[in-house]
């Protein structure tokens, strides 16, 4: 299932998205970066609203983080011909320690301007990872501006840069991601995306273009075409360039 939780009065308990991601426009759910944290995890949620304010904070199963494909930053190679050892491959939840990952957010917005603002902890292996972002998102009718920034330490490279814990060694790790979305008819919307990503080694940038169409109440179909200079969660590979179709139908 992509999600499964109940609710009663402020506490959820279950299966749904991080209580530290903001989500994404697009029917393709890139989050709206492929530098995010975008994860689903079982938790514990407490929320409440005062005003146009929202507060929550949750206790996260970190066993339900994804690994990457090499560990502890063991990277053989140097510059741009810098490879992951052939043949390793983690499971997840291979970095929790033995604490639950504790986060905490802070929603407002006014008129057409929203924001939502989120810390995360995490106990690893290789040490305590904490991380922060701030979403910012401006809707006018069917067209948007949203912009995500996120930065952490090194054991919190998840929340900073979706890397593993310490892929490229101890230091900042962070991502900065912008998203134009544009309402051409009642049912047919662009979007268009950027981003950049920092660690203590190597560097990569994205571009993103995505179309959907609503063909039908409930039902869209979506393409979108996704650059990435450098694929940094599985070591430093080459350029990927990847095309998405996709069918999406919901039922009220």
């Amino acid at each position: 299932m992509e999600t499964g939780w109940i609710k009663r009065g402020g506490l959820k308990p279950g299966w749904d998205a991080s209580t530290f991601d903001a989500g994404s426009l697009g029917a393709i759910d890139n989050g709206p970066s492929n530098f995010d944290h975008d994860q689903h995890q079982n938790q514990i949620q407490w929320s409440t609203t005062v005003g146009g304010w929202g507060f929550f904070i949750a206790a996260e199963d970190p066993n339900d983080n994804p690994s990457n494909l090499f560990k502890n930053g063991s990277i053989v190679g140097g510059g741009d011909d810098l490879t992951t050892e052939p043949g390793i491959n983690t499971a997840t939840g291979e970095w929790a320690g033995n604490w639950p990952d504790i986060v905490a957010a802070v929603t407002g917005g006014s008129g057409n301007f929203h924001w939502k603002a989120s810390f995360g902890a995490t106990d690893t292996t290789v040490g305590t990872g904490f991380g922060g972002q701030l979403w910012m998102q401006y809707l006018q009718g069917g067209n948007s501006g949203t912009l995500q920034i996120a930065a952490s330490n090194g054991a919190g490279s998840l929340y900073g840069a979706n890397i593993q814990p310490e892929g490229y060694g101890n230091g900042t790790y962070w991502h900065v991601a912008y998203q134009l979305g544009f309402a051409v008819t009642s049912a047919f919307t662009v979007l268009f995306e950027a981003g950049y990503q920092k660690t203590p080694g190597p560097s990569a940038w994205e571009a993103a273009a995505e179309a959907d169409w609503t063909v039908g109440k409930g039902a869209v179909v979506a393409l979108e075409y996704d650059y990435l200079s450098h694929n940094l969660i599985n070591g430093y590979t080459n350029a990927s360039n990847v095309l998405d179709l996709m069918f999406k139908r919901s039922f009220d």
